[in-house]
């Protein structure tokens, strides 16, 4: 059983929790956190990974995040850096939140970040059943990335702050 626990819009611990796979659905005006993390190296240089093939949304598909939903009881930093872990075997470093934002189709409140890590590249580990594979681009790279279409929409659309005030994307 995995329990979520459930928060108004403003992000307030309602006291109640639900099972992501039980029957029971999240209730109206009710909201689950979920956080995603772009690892990016002290190089510059971002880490893409691969979605597997068998995820129902974006299988295949490339994103410049790890994460998933939080776990009863951990804070948003917390659901981050066990994601990533889980997802790359990385470490967080310092966690820089860029985003925050209620989803109504997931009813989700969405918290992005960056970390930037100082790693050796080839020690990223693979979590089967959520990634495939993984590589490390530049920023213009990134850029051409971005604006080829193969993003993923919403994340680019959580990110689109920071990768604007980091140069990172020329339209």
């Amino acid at each position: 059983m995995e329990l979520w626990d459930l928060y108004t819009p403003d992000g307030t611990f309602t006291g109640k929790t639900i099972d992501r796979h039980g029957s029971e659905r999240i209730p109206q005006g009710l909201y689950h956190i979920s956080c995603e993390v772009m690892v990016r190296h002290v190089d510059g240089d971002i880490l893409l990974m691969k979605r597997a093939h068998s995820k129902k949304e974006y299988g295949g598909f490339y994103e410049n995040t790890a994460g998933g939903s939080a776990q009863s009881g951990e804070t948003p930093e917390q659901c981050v850096v066990r994601e990533l872990k889980e997802e790359t075997g990385l470490t967080a470093g310092r966690l820089e939140l860029v985003d925050r934002r209620l989803n109504e189709k997931y009813k989700s409140i969405f918290y992005s970040f960056v970390t930037t890590i100082d790693c050796d590249k080839n020690s990223v580990v693979l979590q089967p059943g959520e990634t495939e594979g993984y590589r490390w681009i530049s920023p213009d790279e990134y850029n051409d990335f971005l604006n080829s279409g193969k993003d993923i929409d919403l994340l680019t659309e959580r990110y689109m702050d920071y990768y604007i005030k980091n140069g990172l994307i020329r339209r």
